[in-house]
């Protein structure tokens, strides 16, 4: 049996490279193929969502990545992505608390924090993402797009 996990784990980080190579259509069907043999596969359910998001299909996306979250509530990374789709809509409040769940389940998620700040400098929030991007910083000091949106908005509120 951990054979076959292992070879699903395979396949799947497969599909999510096919997906990385601008071949979200073809991973989207590949993903649709793991479904079918195994619906409650919420990382499949991830990647399928993800693959939506980068063809700005964001309405499906959200649909994926609460079916995710239906498996497997405690999925930071599906949390963090629909705050993506959802903020791709111009739903940056919802996007927030989409985010601040992957935060709550992961605290030392750096990307669900900046994708907070960014999310909080669209609703003109400086403040709180300055908060955000520090606490991605704190993570990890080497963000280099981090330290440069900080310093733009350390600019801006002077």
């Amino acid at each position: 049996m951990d054979h076959l996990r292992g070879i699903r784990h395979l396949y799947i980080l497969a599909i999510y490279a096919l997906s990385q190579s601008g071949n979200s259509d073809e991973s989207i069907r590949a993903f649709d193929k793991v479904l079918e043999i195994n619906p409650q596969d919420s990382k499949a359910w991830d990647g399928k969502g993800a693959a939506l998001y980068k063809l700005n299909k964001s309405d499906e996306a959200i649909k994926a990545f609460d079916k995710a979250l239906e498996i497997n509530p405690r999925d930071s990374l599906a949390w963090d992505c629909k705050g993506l789709a959802l903020d791709q809509l111009n739903k940056s409040d919802e996007a927030i608390t989409a985010y601040n769940k992957a935060i709550e389940i992961n605290l030392q998620y750096s990307y669900a924090w900046d994708d907070n700040g960014n999310a909080l400098v669209k609703l003109g929030k400086s403040d709180e993402a300055l908060k955000a991007y520090n606490k991605v910083l704190e993570i990890n000091p080497q963000d280099s797009i981090v330290l440069k949106g900080k310093e733009i908005l350390s600019k801006q509120d002077s």
